[in-house]
């Protein structure tokens, strides 16, 4: 079963806190169904892409990298570029940064990701899992144009969220809810979660995020979707 305090929590609100940290990778593959196969994808995808690239230019950033995990992954399979993480927690970045200081090729930066990125590099790939969400709606646009800016001509970038949907919730909801209680989570703690995301996490509809991605001069095309998470692959319009 997995538990999670949330008392210590003022206001219920939820923070990524070093409670968090320590089970953020459980967290993440009970919480995203078909999470495993998600990643698997981008791994693909960036594996057949990031050679058409500029050969100066095939780094990869990774907003919101959260313990590195996916980072330490991509800094191994791209040996011959960098990998730069960013995450605003104090608590993920310590676990990142513990998790690739064996990676000459992996750097982690401890701040939000609205700030100017860390450098004028221009980047191969683009990760932003499930990190979009969490950045207030207002800067989200901000964010993406930033990312256009520093894209390689060929590169890509890859936005997975979960999505507010338009449909029934009273139908798709629970769906995802018992879902994740055959993952081990109890009712309880599902309602206390989604009560301490409510004003942090705040998604929009899969339409929504489509229009932001043209308004920051993205095309985009699905390559996932599954209950109510949608992932997206991004070009340079």
């Amino acid at each position: 079963m997995v538990s999670i305090s949330y008392s210590h929590r003022p206001n219920g609100d939820w923070v990524f806190d070093d409670e968090v940290a320590k089970c953020f990778d459980h967290m993440l593959k009970t919480s995203v169904p078909m999470y495993d196969e998600m990643i698997r994808s981008i791994f693909s995808i960036i594996s057949q892409n990031n050679f058409s690239c500029k050969p100066d230019n095939g780094s990869m950033l990774d907003l919101g990298c959260g313990t590195a995990t996916t980072l330490k992954e991509l800094a191994c399979l791209s040996t011959g570029h960098s990998v730069v993480g960013i995450d605003s927690s104090e608590s993920m970045v310590k676990i990142a940064r513990e998790n690739t200081e064996h990676l000459s090729n992996a750097s982690i930066y401890c701040q939000s990701v609205t700030d100017p990125f860390p450098d004028k590099r221009l980047y191969g790939t683009v990760l932003s899992v499930l990190t979009l969400m969490f950045i207030p709606p207002l800067d989200r646009l901000k964010v993406l144009k930033m990312c256009h800016d520093r894209l390689d001509d060929n590169g890509i970038m890859f936005v997975v969220e979960k999505c507010e949907t338009n449909f029934d919730e009273d139908i798709i909801v629970p769906i995802y809810h018992l879902w994740k209680m055959s993952q081990g989570y109890s009712k309880k703690s599902i309602e206390n979660k989604s009560s301490s995301l409510k004003g942090v996490l705040v998604p929009f509809s899969a339409w929504e995020n489509e229009v932001m991605f043209k308004q920051a001069k993205f095309k985009s095309e699905i390559f996932f979707a599954h209950h109510m998470f949608r992932g997206w692959i991004l070009k340079k319009g």
